[in-house]
Order: C-alpha cells, then structure tokens, then sequence
C-alpha cells in the first residue's frame, strides 16, 4: 500500500526567510528522490507557514495592527510557495476575541496570494474557511470568463472584454485557479 506524507515548512526567522528559496528548492529535490526511489511512501512538501511572531521577535520587531512589520516576509513568503507550487499560509492571528481584526488580517492575507491562515482559536475557522474559499459569485465569474476566453481563443483572440473589463492571460489564470478551489 502507498502512504502519502505532506510536508509542511515553517518559516520563522531571518535566516530561514532568506534562505527559503533553496530551502524549498532542496526539500523538493529530495521528495523528488524519495518518491522515484520507494514505492511504498511518497512524501510531498506542499506549503510553507509564517510564523510571524517568532519572526518578529528574532528581528526585534514590535507587532501592529497593520502588520506593516512583516508586509516584506509574508511578500516573499507567497512569492517563493507559488514558485515552487506550495501553498502559502498566512501568519497567525494572536487576538482571538477580535474577530473584526481577524476578518481584516485574513481578507489582508487572501489578497497578498495566501492560500490559509493559521489558527489558534475554533471560533475562527468558519471565517477562515469563508474568506479563503471562493464566493459563488466569484466562482460565476471565474466560470463565464472561461467560457468567454475559450469561444474568443477559437476565432484567434488573445484579449477580450468580459463584462466591461479587458480579460488577457494573468485574468484566464485566476479565473482557472479560483474553478479549481471551489
């Protein structure tokens, strides 16, 4: 019988932010030799996590409501999983009675190209599954885009309007990945 085992990498420190690219790159090499090499056990790295206070505190940085004090990791952190294909999960949310405060640090974190976030508290799971997964009316969206795209691609055109706004390439692939979601 095959067992698959999922990797996940934490990402907490200075050191670790800087080096995540070969990081992710070596442990990706190495599941790759493993799987080729045993065909009892698969082992796959598929997500990094920020571990935002650590992170801080190695810097000596003062956490805010903002979190303008880790807007560069949590960039390179998205950047770097989408490279290699990993999901990227935000940092966590320490206030779990603030549930405002955890809606705008997710939503925050959904628009930088988080895939999820880490939590600490049940009461928090339901918005976080709310705001990391795609609404219907994006999913509508996402699907008459395709649509559109695919009926354009067949006459030859590589741009198009889809409800009043011009659709190329990056809109296809976001409409793509959002289907794939829901």
């Amino acid at each position: 019988a095959e067992y698959m085992g999922n990797l996940i990498i934490m990402c907490e420190t200075p050191w670790s932010l800087h080096n995540l690219h070969n990081i992710c790159k070596n442990i990706t090499k190495k599941c790759d030799i493993l799987n080729k090499t045993n065909n009892s056990f698969k082992l796959c790295a598929n997500a990094v996590i920020f571990g935002s206070d650590d992170f801080c505190a190695s810097i000596g940085a003062t956490r805010s409501e903002s979190a303008i004090e880790v807007l560069y990791a949590r960039q390179k952190i998205v950047a770097t999983c989408k490279m290699f294909k990993m999901q990227a999960i935000d940092m966590v949310f320490i206030d779990y009675k603030d549930h405002g405060g955890f809606e705008n640090s997710a939503k925050q974190g959904k628009c930088m190209g988080f895939d999820g976030k880490q939590l600490i508290h049940p009461d928090q799971i339901d918005m976080a599954h709310t705001i990391f997964s795609p609404s219907k009316s994006e999913i509508e969206w996402a699907q008459g885009l395709l649509v559109a795209w695919e009926e354009a691609r067949k006459s030859g055109e590589g741009v198009i309007s889809y409800k009043g706004k011009m659709i190329d390439m990056p809109l296809v692939l976001q409409a793509k990945h959002i289907v794939a979601m829901k």
